[in-house]
């Protein structure tokens, strides 16, 4: 979408510079959320029709540069599979990725046990995860998707099963991260 100010601007001789925005959106190829970006330009002071870029800003979502939002990359990239086995309708093999990401996080934090539904028992009582997530993938029976040959996932499943992946990630990677970087260094200096 573009859009042209009406209102011009006075440069330092009195002449007007009028100002083009471009706003374009799109989908980040890493996490597939969607942000907003604005292109200002201006035609300068020598022509009116030569349009000199100016700069690129982000206006979706609000950057949070010291934010330590960090997915290792097997992990990031099982989930980014997931996403595409979704938007090509391979519900499946979306399921199949989701559980492998999860599989993956409890790799990544050393959590060992004979089933999924075992390894999330034990980072909910470690506090990896919080009590809501874990009812929530004890109630779409994660341990029991992860066996079944003869089930077929509608996009329902699929897209309930990416909310949950999506989720855990957020709240392990992000949320508390974060919050241990907080008491780390807000409360430790009390």
């Amino acid at each position: 979408m573009e859009v042209q100010d009406d209102h011009p601007i006075f440069n330092s001789w009195g002449g007007t510079v009028t100002t083009y925005n471009e706003f374009t959106f799109l989908k980040c190829p890493q996490c597939f959320q969607p942000f907003l970006t604005c292109k200002e330009y201006c035609n300068g002071s020598e022509s009116y029709n030569d349009f000199e870029y100016a700069q690129v800003k982000t206006l979706y979502p609000i950057s949070n540069t010291s934010s330590i939002y960090r997915v290792p990359t097997y992990i990031r990239k099982s989930f980014q599979e997931a996403f595409l086995c979704l938007n090509a309708k391979a519900f499946s093999a979306c399921v199949a990725m989701c559980i492998k990401t999860i599989d993956s996080i409890c790799e990544e934090h050393k959590i060992e046990g004979n089933s999924l539904k075992e390894k999330l028992e034990i980072m909910r009582q470690q506090e990896i995860i919080n009590h809501h997530l874990y009812n929530w993938a004890s109630n779409l029976r994660l341990q029991d998707l992860s066996h079944e040959v003869d089930i077929n996932f509608n996009q329902n499943d699929a897209q309930q099963i990416v909310e949950l992946t999506d989720l855990l990630i957020e709240y392990i990677f992000r949320y508390r991260k974060n919050f241990e970087l907080f008491k780390k260094t807000k409360l430790g200096d009390k």
